[in-house]
């Protein structure tokens, strides 16, 4: 019997690679489409040719319109019905061609709609979020519905009719389809998508700005039982532990609240029967002089044993991080030949501005390295050196990259939030192509003082009187904000132009631009790319757009009326393709909503003056928050 299960598992793999190679085709089933994170479908009834065609056919509101809230989902589509989760993580399915809703599940979400998430009274427990309220998508596997919640809970449903899976529960909820994984009042969230392959759910834990110690899990499909847990943080006398001071800071050694959580969902590599994925900044987050060295495994892209959770291997991108470069945006599987020979790779768009390109087997770069020496600053503890791209230049904009934080302030680009952000990639096995959502943003990088004293001492240059006037009062905000990410604050440089960015195709033989198009303001939702030659991918202004594969020419666009900051998917029913784009996003933060001054007194608020900008367009004066579905298609031939 065991030699059968052997046999059927080694079967499965087979048919799973030879699955992956094709993309995906009428069904969407997981956040990426496939487990390999291609984010390709083969279908292309919709292409190059026609696709200025393409039309509204139907379209889902969510009924949420929350300043706090991005509506951030990818959509999933197996045999005729779309799920979709909100920010606030209710799950509705409904008919994927007619848009008729099914049902609804509403997990009821520990946490109101304050600030950063603050939390409603009455609730006992803290929920912390970093940034925001949202969900980026759900799994399906074997006729269930699989999500993670804000408030650390796991959720499996039957697809049918969304009630909760008897076999799936715990003794601390006692509730049938829900498990309890996180602990809220440590400062763990959930936002990715789960991945579910070979009966495990496989998702890494959120929370890096808080004093947690960032974890990576598999649970059991059927039940909800824990199978593993991996820690991003090796402790002292584990392998990297040295990596990490070996002393404790307010009770605690650093290693237990140096944070490099995972943000998105994992990628799973069939045939070597691991999990890659990339971690995130470590903690406090511009605050370097309170763990010296390299702060293993944060910045890194990372490949785990899919049936003992033990670490194969670990490339870390940046060492001792205090810019906030953590690898936000999911690994994506792809044959490249860089190297001289065709090698099984994996390819990450780091927030440094670099795509690296590794060997997926031993994680060793396929492109040339080097250690870079960079600008110092002992109170930081700044590494050394940097591992570099020797000859690869980076896709966005690089100024004084690696300089520190300075009390009066260094204009670094990529800054916060910059290069490629969570955005997922896409690629294009035709043409070997990654697609990536790419962002040019200067920031000035303030460094906040230990004390009140250290600002005495050295007082401010001309150009440093606005940075340390923004840094008081992150120095006051810091005695009372949850949010625990050092000292430090960020200013745009004068005269505060907004970020811009592009979206931009890499060839993975060479690694190297193939071509650009420029957008304004920048993209963040990802990217999705066709067999019909097609690129889509959304921008935060509200345009949704399809590019030509191959040129980057654009081909059709649509303005949704808000912020597309989700990735798109495309699905069939009955023979038809749909495209699908979520969009929503957070209004109150928008460019559009910022270049509308309501009077004269909101025109000269400094909010207003820094995110001013020129040559606004004039559809972006209907320009509204809330969550809205959209599904495009070819209009129908008369009969």
């Amino acid at each position: 019997m065991r030699r059968w299960s052997v046999v059927l598992q080694i079967l499965w793999s087979m048919l799973s690679v030879a699955a992956l190679a094709q993309g995906t085709g009428a069904d969407w089933p997981m956040y990426s489409g496939t487990y390999d994170s291609q984010r390709f479908s083969s279908l292309d009834q919709i292409n190059a040719a026609n696709v200025k065609q393409i039309r509204p056919v139907w379209a889902f509101q969510t009924g949420i319109a929350n300043p706090n809230m991005s509506f951030e989902n990818t959509p999933i589509v197996v045999a005729g019905v779309m799920y979709v989760s909100t920010g606030n993580d209710i799950i509705y399915a409904m008919d994927a061609e007619s848009g008729a809703l099914k049902w609804a599940f509403d997990p009821k979400i520990k946490v109101d709609t304050g600030i950063l998430g603050t939390i409603a009274p009455g609730i006992d427990q803290q929920l912390k979020l970093c940034c925001g309220q949202n969900s980026r998508g759900l799994a399906f596997y074997k006729n269930r519905i699989y999500m993670g919640t804000l408030d650390g809970r796991l959720i499996a449903l039957n697809a049918a009719d969304g009630t909760g899976v008897k076999t799936f529960t715990d003794n601390i909820l006692k509730t049938p389809g829900q498990v309890q994984v996180l602990e809220l009042k440590a400062g763990y969230s959930w936002t990715a998508a789960p991945i579910v392959w070979d009966d495990k759910i496989f998702f890494g834990a959120a929370g890096s700005e808080y004093r947690t110690r960032g974890r990576f899990h598999a649970f059991d499909a059927n039940t909800g039982k824990l199978l593993w847990q991996w820690y991003t943080i090796p402790a002292p006398g584990e392998p990297g532990g040295d990596s990490w001071p070996n002393k404790k800071t307010g009770g605690k050694f650093p290693y237990e609240i140096g944070g490099v959580g995972v943000w998105m969902n994992p990628t799973i590599d069939v045939a070597n029967r691991q999990v890659i994925f990339g971690t995130g900044n470590p903690n406090p987050d511009f605050l370097g002089e309170l763990r010296a060295g390299d702060n293993l495994h944060s910045c890194s892209v990372v490949a785990l044993d899919t049936d003992t959770g033990k670490l194969r291997w670990a490339f870390q991108q940046v060492r001792h991080d205090i810019w906030d470069y953590d690898q936000a945006s999911p690994p994506v599987l792809f044959t490249s030949t860089i190297s001289g020979r065709p090698v099984e790779a994996v390819g990450a768009a780091g927030k440094t501005g670099w795509f690296y390109i590794l060997d997926r087997k031993t994680g060793k770069p396929l492109i040339d390295m080097m250690n870079l020496e960079v600008p110092q600053d002992p109170k930081q503890a700044t590494a050394k050196t940097q591992p570099v791209p020797k000859n690869v230049p980076p896709f966005v904009t690089h100024k004084n990259m690696w300089a520190p934080p300075t009390l009066d302030g260094v204009l670094v680009s990529p800054g916060l939030s910059g290069g490629s952000e969570w955005s997922p990639l896409s690629f294009n096995p035709k043409l070997n192509y990654v697609y990536v959502s790419a962002i040019d943003k200067e920031v000035v990088f303030c460094r906040v003082p230990t004390t009140l004293q250290e600002w005495k001492t050295k007082p401010p240059t001309p150009e440093g009187q606005e940075c340390r006037r923004v840094a008081q009062l992150a120095y006051l905000g810091s005695k009372i904000s949850k949010l625990d990410v050092g000292g430090f604050a960020i200013i745009p440089p004068p005269p505060f132009p907004q970020p811009v960015g592009a979206f931009v195709a890499i060839d993975v033989n060479t690694d190297k631009v193939v071509w650009r198009h420029p957008t304004d303001p920048h993209p963040i939702g990802g990217t999705l790319s066709t067999a019909g030659g097609l690129v889509f991918a959304g921008e935060s202004d509200g345009y949704f757009n399809a590019l030509d594969a191959k040129t980057g020419a654009m081909l059709w666009r649509f303005q949704t009326g808000s912020g597309v900051n989700a990735a798109p998917m495309t699905y069939s029913v009955k023979g038809k393709q749909y495209i699908a784009i979520s969009a929503g996003g957070v209004a109150g933060q928008s460019l559009p909503n910022a270049a509308q001054p309501k009077d004269a007194k909101q025109e000269e608020s400094p909010s207003y003056v820094q995110n001013k900008r020129t040559n606004v367009p004039d559809d972006w004066k209907y320009f509204r928050q809330g969550g809205t579905v959209f599904v495009f298609a070819l209009p129908d031939l008369p009969d």
